[in-house]
């Protein structure tokens, strides 16, 4: 596995004003809305590609991979079953396990796996 990107560090803080203030709950800070953490926590961490990949990546496949992980940010997972999608949501929401999307691309099928610290993307 070779680094693709390094994890952005991010102040947890301003992330939580941010979506307190979209989501109109800025005066109510003691009630903020369910899957709150869920979303202010959501990091990639460092992010990863196994050999295949790194040895042909080029500008193309770049944008393809960070539109899938854009996707997978959203709660898309791409051509995962509906087992999967059910496990991939109660990993996101309650923060125990690994995500698992699969997507199509053009240079073949490629998995990400988001675990709690790192997220790694495979070929197949």
């Amino acid at each position: 596995m070779k680094l693709y990107k390094k994890s952005s560090k991010r102040k947890l803080s301003e992330v939580s004003m941010q979506l307190k203030n979209a989501t109109g709950q800025k005066r109510l800070s003691d009630k903020l809305p369910q899957g709150h953490d869920a979303i202010v926590n959501f990091d990639f961490g460092d992010i990863y590609i196994d050999d295949c990949l790194f040895n042909i990546l080029n500008d193309d496949m770049v944008s393809e991979i960070d539109a899938c992980l854009s996707d997978l940010m959203r709660g898309k997972y791409g051509i995962c079953s509906e087992d999967e999608i059910e496990d991939n949501e109660e990993s996101r929401w309650f923060g125990n396990g690994t995500i698992v999307a699969k997507y199509k691309v053009s240079f073949g099928v490629i998995q990400i796996s988001k675990m709690r610290d790192k997220t790694e993307i495979k070929r197949g």
